[in-house]
């Protein structure tokens, strides 16, 4: 497994995240009030607690070669949205308050980790594309 690579993506994941928190959180409050801070977490902890949950299966799958990359990245994605998923139906039934606020930041925290996700997949892949 590649730490460094591993590594420089959750560093990426915490930037864009710091990045959807400080351009939403004004919009989040007049939304919600004083609970934003509070949505904005949930949603975007779950969305970001996934990508580096569904990154692993790149990461480890990387270093065999190109297909074995290409699965990687596959199984990463299914994975990744599988998790993203299956949390946010438990975030429906534990904390059905201002779900609507909730739901928004997963969906947008997903779509802006994704592009970590997709750059950190291709990377893999890519490696091993010039070799073969």
């Amino acid at each position: 497994m590649a730490v460094g690579p591993y590594l420089r993506f959750v560093l990426l994941l915490c930037v864009i995240g710091l990045a959807m928190f400080a351009i939403g959180y004004l919009p989040t409050r007049k939304m919600i009030g004083p609970k934003a801070v509070s949505a904005i977490l949930t949603g975007g902890g779950l969305s970001f607690f996934a990508s580096m949950i569904g990154s692993v299966p790149v990461a480890l799958m990387s270093a065999q070669g190109a297909q074995a990359g290409s699965t990687g990245a596959l199984t990463s994605m299914l994975l990744r949205l599988f998790l993203v998923l299956g949390g946010s139906l438990g975030i429906a039934i534990v904390a059905p308050a201002h779900l609507n606020a909730i739901l928004i930041w997963v969906g947008l925290s997903y779509l802006g980790f994704l592009f970590a996700d997709v750059f950190f997949a291709l990377s893999g892949i890519d490696q091993h594309q010039g070799a073969a």
